[in-house]
């Protein structure tokens, strides 16, 4: 009877050992995470859709109207943007670190500009009605006045192709079929450099872009020709991947859900 005791007792014990490790393992602390990306947008294009990586269940910042304000800012000025909330919106579930993250997108309506607008390194603040304030990294983002879509270049077709060992989740080449080309092309500009790396072969052009640190998936692009004219290649999605988090290591920004004001 008391060895049948001792040994009820050695393995109550080391399953209640076994059950704290458990529970200290699979304690997860709030979190956010978000993916430097370059975002490249002309005034006329859809809104800016920006993705936080949440694993708390119910968190403010998962509901639109929890929140006060939404600002684009930049760490290397002064500049503060203040920005439209349109929707804050769930798009699905990716585990990573051995934790689950609800990817959400803040779809925010971008102010007009007379030129260029380039944000680097920049940062989506949020304000939320309860007091807390939040600042999370996001990339750099580039916001041109519209283009024409038609002009000297007739296309037929876009496609994307990944670079070359890049580690990351961006585009290496943009191909353009040409249905009709009425004037040389001089250059491209990516939203954020004008470029003079392209090519034109059996009737496609192939734009070279180059790599860096950034997610570049969607974008519009412009083309420049020698009588000093551009148009505009519409915004479009030239890839999709599904588990940015998994492929974006090096780019990933990972924040407590500890507020600051």
């Amino acid at each position: 009877m008391k060895k049948a005791l001792f040994y009820s007792l050695i393995i109550i014990f080391f399953s209640v050992i076994g059950y704290l490790i458990y529970l200290d393992q699979n304690e997860v602390s709030p979190k956010v995470l978000t993916i430097e990306t370059a975002y490249v947008m002309m005034d006329d294009e859809p809104t800016l859709e920006i993705p936080l990586y949440i694993n708390e269940t119910d968190h403010p910042l998962k509901v639109l109207d929890a929140v006060e304000h939404v600002s684009l800012v930049s760490l290397d000025s002064e500049t503060n943007i203040l920005v439209e909330l349109i929707n804050v919106s769930y798009q699905g579930s990716e585990f990573y670190l051995n934790q689950t993250f609800d990817m959400y997108l803040y779809q925010l309506n971008l102010p007009s500009f007379d030129q260029t607008f380039i944000l680097e390194n920049a940062m989506m603040a949020i304000d939320l009605k309860n007091g807390t304030s939040y600042a999370f990294t996001i990339g750099k983002i580039s916001i041109s006045p519209s283009k024409p879509i038609d002009y000297h270049l007739n296309w037929s077709k876009l496609s994307g192709t990944k670079m070359d060992q890049s580690i990351y989740e961006r585009i290496g080449c943009v191909e353009i079929g040409i249905f009709e080309l009425n004037k040389d092309i001089v250059s491209f500009f990516d939203g954020f450099t004008y470029s003079e790396v392209f090519q034109i072969k059996d009737d496609v052009l192939y734009l070279y872009l180059n790599d860096e640190p950034f997610i570049y998936q969607s974008f519009p692009i412009e083309i420049i020709f020698s009588d000093g004219t551009s148009q505009q290649i519409p915004y479009f999605n030239y890839m999709n991947s599904y588990h940015l988090l998994k492929m974006s290591g090096p780019l990933i920004h990972v924040y407590d859900l500890n507020p600051f004001i």
